[in-house]
């Protein structure tokens, strides 16, 4: 059997891509993976940052504020077990008010 030289291209079998599974609620996102979730919080899309301030004291207290240019924030409280408290707020009356809170957002595990 003569050949011509040429190579033939082997056909493979396609990497199979994790399954997802992904919900909205308002400008929030969440993608579910075995194992994994990553959770967009939309509501802070296009602010511009003023600065991050992560606060810590003794083992229970712990938390990272986001600070925006529009004297408002997001502040996520982290509680033992990696645990996030995300709340969206506004300084500008120079009170805090919440405008909105998320569901904790708990580690996997």
């Amino acid at each position: 059997m003569k050949h011509s030289g040429k190579k033939r291209a082997v056909k493979s079998k396609p990497a199979e891509l994790p399954v997802s599974v992904t919900t909205k609620d308002g400008k929030t996102t969440v993608r579910q993976f075995a194992g994994r979730r990553f959770v967009r919080l939309g509501d802070v899309r296009g602010k511009t940052l003023a600065w991050v301030e992560l606060y810590t004291a003794g083992r229970e207290a712990h938390s990272i504020t986001v600070r925006f240019q529009d004297q408002t924030g997001l502040n996520l409280e982290i509680t033992p077990g990696f645990s996030l408290k995300p709340r969206y707020f506004t300084l500008k009356t120079g009170d805090y008010r919440v405008l909105k809170s998320w569901p904790e957002i708990k580690g996997e595990r």
